[in-house]
């Protein structure tokens, strides 16, 4: 099972689980397990998100872009943490309910990318 660095098209990288790799020390069903979980908790917090934008919930926003930023790292999901700090920045200003759907959209389908991806890899 491939841990390593994988990549887009352009050669982005969709995710990097060395750190998750680290901590499994060699034990590829708990870094499988880990993976899932993650596939899991990031699906929902996308949604919740979207769910609290639609209802203009900017704390819940904030609540939940605090509550998952910190799990993006050991997954080296750097695309999706990108966004979200685009989204955090978004909604701590005043912003267009355009902006707002725009930057949720990018960070959906980069999530759904990213998942698509390890899914794939993992066979999930």
């Amino acid at each position: 099972m491939s841990f390593s660095k994988n990549t887009d098209s352009t050669g982005d990288n969709f995710y990097d689980l060395s750190l998750v790799e680290k901590m499994s020390r060699g034990n590829e069903k708990f870094a499988l397990k880990m993976v899932e979980v993650f596939i899991s908790q990031i699906s929902q917090s996308v949604q919740k998100i979207a769910d609290a934008s639609q209802k203009k919930d900017v704390k819940k926003i904030r609540q939940e872009i605090h509550r998952v930023k910190p799990t993006l790292a050991y997954y080296g999901t750097h695309k999706i943490e990108k966004e979200l700090l685009i989204l955090e920045k978004l909604v701590i200003q005043t912003f267009t309910a355009e902006e707002l759907i725009s930057t949720i959209n990018t960070l959906y389908n980069i999530t759904t990318q990213t998942i698509a991806k390890m899914k794939i890899d993992f066979g999930i």
